[in-house]
């Protein structure tokens, strides 16, 4: 595999509550891809039953591969029994260097802060208004 075709890719699943979380880890070691950070796992309970469980484990994990590899990903993911359900997407870009940094950001002038009144002084411009 060329490493400049490689994208990185997150896939949040949904697991049958009698699996870990080394099912997925296995799953995507086993396609030839490299898990780049896993989150932990979290058994939870589902708002509505899903493969007829009420019960799942939650995780998510980072990976790369080549387009066509998560596509392939994909297609066995959803034959898999013990996957009730999951995303794959691609985080979204992180910026390297804040705009501060850069110097491309505009600087607006600071409002000059108006002197306070009090009410009685706003009554008699209020007076002299209705005059």
């Amino acid at each position: 595999m060329d490493e400049t075709q490689k994208k990185s890719y997150e896939i949040s699943y949904l697991l049958n509550p009698n699996e870990g979380s080394d099912l997925m880890s296995s799953i995507i070691k086993d396609m030839g891809l490299e898990v780049i950070s896993e989150g932990g796992i979290t058994e939870m309970r589902l708002a509505y039953p899903v493969k007829k469980e009420t019960r799942a484990n939650f995780g998510y994990l980072h990976f790369s591969a080549e387009p066509e590899a998560a596509n392939k990903l994909r297609d066995s993911l959803q034959l898999n029994a013990n996957v009730l359900r999951f995303l794959i997407v691609t985080p979204p870009f992180v910026k390297t260097q804040s705009r501060r940094e850069e110097g491309s950001y505009r600087v607006r002038p600071v409002e000059e802060a108006r002197p306070e009144i009090s009410n009685d002084a706003l009554e008699e411009k209020l007076e002299e208004i209705k005059i």
